[in-house]
């Protein structure tokens, strides 16, 4: 056993008390203390609970109901120390802690509104300020104007420049917006608001627009679209530029062209009756020609109108009557009478002679003749007399030696007036016989509306399923050779129209 004396003892102790007296001092001259305030920069108020941390990191702290805040025991060295409050910018302050010292500092905070940057004026992009738009659907775009980390919205405005209308839309995440059923032929102003909801909104410079019919489009046709017919200006391409000649909130039907090509009759419904209206053939210029006097058939939809060769008229059918309305006066006369229980339909004007043409069943829409009218002897001649079924078309050639005109050859007839087989046929106005234009018509097809090019070499016509479902298709086939029986060759021009015109 080992036995210790007195001095080795007290060696010991004197060693361990050395030690002990080391580590304390050591601990003394390596750390320091962090005191400070932190404050609102523009009250210099204090704010209470705001989170305090350091970097490097030590430890976090939230200050007191003065905006005081105490960080012990820190390692001396250089720190960054970030002061976070809700509702506020980050605060910053550099410190060093010096071992066995107290450091002090102030931290002012930004009131995150203060310092945010409202965004810049969008600028317009498309359409070009002072374009013309052929479409009366339109794409808009725009630049955001963002300049900073705020979301912003828009609120678009659009102002018809004939009727002040406005057309807008609020608070508009994207830069984008489609908008259709615009007007043809109007100019259009519009500018966009931008907003980040913190500071003013911006408003951007106006930019303007035309809608226009492009100088290729060559034809008008009507199309259905929820339960209104629309009339459509097209190019040569199928389905090309398309542009939509009246609005599609209102019923237009029927588009006639002047024998100048410079204005267009058409069908629009205006409360319980169907009047004719005018145009520029631009889609300009709208004028209700007829008030007292509307049009009338067996079925509204099977009205066709023709224009005298003057081109002041325009022949219309009011049930067995025709009437002529005078473009620039607006006063109608009946020039023509039928029986009184038949009725008119269709018409056309002999481009050399200028008789009539027309179409005239009984009320049902059946038991149908081609009447051909002389207004100058008042001399009228049946030139076609159907044996059955529906009886259609009527379009003049451009020499006036044959009229286009349709037959159902099943000779059904229906209350429904639906159709099962209908041709087309060519009437020789010299000899009076009449000869199919072979297009090459599927079985279980109808084709409508036959219409001849203003130079006389192509045949327009539409050609649709019997059950009326399905798209109606609108082709054109050229001018058959004489004699010829074969098929001709088509061409498709537009989906899902009817009643199409040259122009």
């Amino acid at each position: 056993m080992m036995l210790f004396n007195k001095k080795t003892i007290c060696s010991i102790f004197a060693v361990l008390l050395l030690v002990s007296c080391e580590s304390e001092l050591i601990d003394q001259a390596t750390f320091g203390t962090l005191t400070g305030t932190v404050l609102d920069e523009e009250t210099q108020a204090p704010l209470e609970n705001a989170k305090v941390s350091t970097s490097p990191s030590t430890s976090t702290v939230f200050t007191d109901a003065t905006g005081a805040f105490t960080i012990n025991d820190m390692p001396e060295g250089d720190y960054a120390i970030r002061a976070e409050y809700d509702g506020y910018l980050s605060g910053f302050e550099p410190a060093t802690v010096t071992a066995g010292a107290t450091y002090s500092l102030v931290i002012e905070m930004v009131d995150e509104d203060t310092n945010n940057v409202g965004p810049n004026r969008a600028a317009l992009t498309a359409p070009a300020d002072n374009a013309s738009v052929f479409n009366t659907e339109v794409a808009f775009s725009w630049t955001s104007g963002k300049n900073d980390s705020d979301e912003l919205s828009y609120d678009f405005e659009l102002r018809n420049g004939a009727t002040d209308e406005i057309i807008g839309r609020q608070n508009l995440a994207d830069t984008t917006l489609t908008l259709d059923a615009l007007v043809l032929g109007t100019q259009y102003f519009w500018q966009v608001t931008s907003s980040d909801g913190l500071n003013p909104s911006v408003i951007s410079n106006v930019s303007s627009f035309k809608i226009e019919i492009s100088e290729e489009n060559r034809f008008l046709f009507v199309r259905s679209e929820d339960n209104n017919n629309t009339i459509i200006s097209g190019g040569n391409q199928a389905n090309a530029v398309e542009v939509n000649v009246t609005t599609k909130n209102s019923n237009t039907y029927a588009p006639a062209v002047s024998p100048e090509r410079d204005r267009v009759a058409y069908i629009q419904t205006v409360g319980s009756n169907d009047q004719i209206f005018l145009m520029d053939s631009n889609g300009f210029s709208r004028t209700q020609l007829t008030t007292n006097v509307p049009t009338g058939s067996f079925r509204n939809q099977e009205i066709k109108l023709a224009w005298n060769n003057e081109g002041d008229k325009i022949y219309y059918p009011r049930f067995n009557k025709l009437y002529a309305v005078n473009s620039i006066t607006k006063f109608s006369e009946a020039v023509y009478s039928a029986d009184s229980d038949k009725m008119i339909s269709k018409v056309d004007v002999n481009p050399v002679t200028g008789e009539i043409a027309m179409v005239i069943t009984d009320a049902d829409g059946y038991q149908g003749e081609i009447v051909v009218y002389n207004p100058v002897d008042l001399s009228e001649t049946v030139v076609f007399s159907s044996t059955g079924g529906a009886l259609g078309g009527l379009d003049y050639s451009i020499d006036g030696t044959t009229l286009l005109y349709t037959a159902d050859i099943t000779g059904e007839e229906n209350a429904q007036h639906r159709k099962f087989d209908n041709r087309i046929f060519s009437l020789d106005m010299a000899t009076l016989v009449s000869s199919e234009v072979n297009t090459g018509k599927e079985i279980g097809y109808n084709e409508t509306d036959p219409f001849y090019s203003p130079n006389g070499a192509e045949i327009l016509y539409v050609n649709r399923s019997n059950d009326d479902f399905g798209d109606a298709l609108i082709y054109v086939v050229p001018i058959p050779t004489p004699g010829d029986t074969n098929a001709l060759t088509r061409t498709q021009t537009f989906i899902n129209g009817s009643e199409a015109v040259w122009y």
